[in-house]
C-alpha cells in the first residue's frame, strides 16, 4: 500500500491511495462480443447465444437535466472564464455520469467473470459514418450543427 499526495492548481490538494491487488484468473474459456452505443450502452452476446443489454437512457436523462439547469445560468463569453455556478454544474453532471458508467462496467465485468468469460471482443466503430451511404435527408440530419427540420 502506498499513499501519494499531490497538489494541482485547479483541483487543489489530493491524496491517492495505491493498493497492489492480485489479478483474477479467468474461470473458463468463453467469449463475449460487445457493441457499445448511446441508447444501449452495452449490448453483449455470449458464445452460447445469451444476450445482455445495459440501457444508457438514464445517462441521457442526466445530461438532458443538467443542460436544462445550465440554460438558467449565464454562459461564459468567448475567452471568459466559466462562473463558479457553471463549473459546479459541470462537476455535478460529470460525477453523476462517471458514477453510472462505473456501476454499469463493474456489473458487466462481474457478470462476465461469473459466466467464465476469458475473452471480451469489442466492435470497431472507426470510420462507420464514412462507410454509410447517406441520402439527402439522412445526411442533413446527421451533420453536426444541422437540425432535423432543415433536413426535411
Amino acid at each position: 500500500m502506498n499513499v501519494l499526495i499531490t497538489y494541482d492548481t485547479k483541483l487543489g490538494l489530493q491524496a491517492h491511495l495505491v493498493v497492489d491487488a492480485d489479478d483474477r484468473k479467468a474461470l473458463g474459456e468463453r467469449t463475449v462480443a460487445v457493441d457499445l452505443g448511446e441508447t444501449q450502452m452495452i449490448t453483449a452476446v455470449f458464445d452460447d447465444g445469451k444476450a445482455l443489454l445495459y440501457s444508457g437512457r438514464l445517462i441521457k436523462a442526466i445530461r438532458r437535466y443538467w443542460q436544462k439547469v445550465r440554460r438558467c445560468v449565464k454562459p461564459p463569453g468567448a475567452g471568459q472564464r466559466k462562473s463558479r455556478r457553471y463549473r459546479e454544474i459541470d462537476r455535478q453532471e460529470s460525477r453523476q455520469v462517471r458514477q453510472l458508467l462505473h456501476l454499469i462496467t463493474t456489473d458487466f465485468v462481474e457478470r462476465c467473470y461469473r459466466a467464465r468469460v476469458s475473452t471480451i471482443v469489442l466492435g470497431d466503430v472507426r470510420g462507420i459514418r464514412r462507410r454509410m451511404r447517406y441520402g439527402k435527408q439522412t445526411r442533413g440530419a446527421c451533420t453536426p450543427g444541422c437540425s432535423r427540420r432543415s433536413a426535411r
